[in-house]
């Protein structure tokens, strides 16, 4: 039986970046809590087997990009609401 939980990540504001959670997870949305980026999953917490999630971030009016292999994942605000970032998982992988 599975043992699914909430678990925050926190996220870097970067354009790529690597993110090791259980297989199987299900990302449910990214916001700043704090003031730092993070993205919550719901995870299998007894599934043994973990694996690299690759994440791209852009800010709005940045370059992207081949976009063939983004999935849109959620969009944030950081700074006052100055900056806003837009999260993709690459489904290339890592």
């Amino acid at each position: 039986m599975a043992d699914n939980r909430i678990f925050k990540y926190e996220l870097s504001i970067s354009d790529t970046q690597v993110v090791t959670v259980p297989v199987g997870h299900k990302v449910l949305s990214v916001q700043t809590q704090n003031g730092v980026p993070c993205m919550w999953c719901l995870v299998d917490t007894e599934e043994p087997t973990t694996e690299g999630l690759l994440i791209r971030m852009h800010g709005t009016g940045h370059p992207v990009g081949n976009a063939e292999h983004l999935e849109f994942i959620a969009t944030f605000q950081i700074g006052g609401g100055s900056l806003v970032y837009h999260v993709f998982k690459d489904t290339r992988g890592v």
